[in-house]
This record gives structure tokens, C-alpha cells and sequence, in this order.
């Protein structure tokens, strides 16, 4: 692995924290089930907002490393 790769950047390491915390305060509650109306419900809530913006902003730029490392 490159020393460069980002994996140790202070702001990686503390957002692999912060997912930690949610994942394991999510094991305590029981999953259910949630269909489309639910999924389009719960996107008015900011803090699903937060997070499916994070995971776009994740996806575009590891979609564009993924993309480099083809070339």
C-alpha cells in the first residue's frame, strides 16, 4: 500500500470512527423492513440527507480513483 493512499489522513480515520459508533448503535435496534414510500419518507429526514450526500460525494470520488486506476 502507498504511503500516500490517505489511509492515516486524521479525517479518514476519524470518519471510520464515527461509522463504528453508528454501526454499533444501530446492532441494538431490531432491522424492518422498509419499501419505497418508507425509503422516500425518511430522505425528508436531514440526517439521511447528511448521510446519502456523504455516500455520493464517496462514490463519485472513488468511482473517479477506480476509473485512474484502469489507465
Amino acid at each position: 500500500m502507498p504511503m500516500d493512499s490517505g489511509i492515516l489522513n486524521p479525517k479518514a480515520v476519524y470518519m471510520v470512527g464515527q461509522a463504528g459508533c453508528a454501526l454499533a448503535h444501530c446492532t441494538d435496534d431490531k432491522p424492518r423492513r422498509v419499501g419505497l414510500v418508507g425509503l422516500l419518507k425518511a430522505l425528508w429526514n436531514r440526517d439521511i440527507q447528511q448521510a446519502v450526500g456523504f455516500l455520493i460525494r464517496f462514490g463519485k470520488r472513488f468511482g473517479h480513483l477506480l476509473d485512474t486506476m484502469k489507465s
